[in-house]
């Protein structure tokens, strides 16, 4: 084989299995979970305007009033560089702060966020 294509197959080999797995996954990823920042801890009245946030608190009715939130923000389309930030509730004596690294569930709103670990 020529060094030419030797080189090609190499490359080729290794944009097909370099981006297959950009870092390890949630168990869970394929049910919605994904690893999220916190950026700030909110209550329901919390005044929030900044662009395009997916906001869960409305999916906890009259029972939001005594629970707390957090804005988070995580990686959005397999990129690096683009986020979506989404409100979620924080569990009852889960201590959460701005900057803590934790699990969303981008797909189902009732879902509080979760401690980060490997299994959501």
């Amino acid at each position: 084989m020529s060094k030419i294509a030797t080189v090609a197959t190499a490359l080729c080999v290794t944009a097909i299995s370099g981006c297959g797995h950009m870092g390890p996954e949630l168990d869970g990823y394929h049910d919605g979970w994904r690893r999220a920042t916190v950026k700030a801890v909110l209550t329901v009245d919390t005044v929030v305007s900044k662009g395009m946030i997916d906001d869960c608190r409305s999916a906890f009715g009259a029972k939001a009033a005594q629970m707390t939130f957090a804005w988070t923000s995580y990686p959005y389309g397999g990129s690096a560089t683009l986020t979506q930030d989404r409100i979620v509730a924080v569990p009852e004596g889960f201590a959460v702060h701005a900057g803590d690294h934790v699990a969303i569930n981008t797909r189902d709103c009732a879902q509080p966020l979760k401690a980060l670990t490997n299994t959501p």
